[in-house]
């Protein structure tokens, strides 16, 4: 019962987690992109 309302919490946080996951996953590959280029 208790994994149960976790998983309910988790998807009504979801809306607010999937955004800030993609963009912080999208700034990291673009900050090591950029790093990428810079280093020698």
């Amino acid at each position: 019962m208790n994994d149960a309302r976790r998983t309910a919490r988790l998807a009504h946080l979801s809306p607010f987690i999937v955004p800030v996951a993609i963009l912080g996953e999208g700034s990291l590959t673009l900050w090591l992109l950029v790093k990428g280029v810079q280093v020698p």
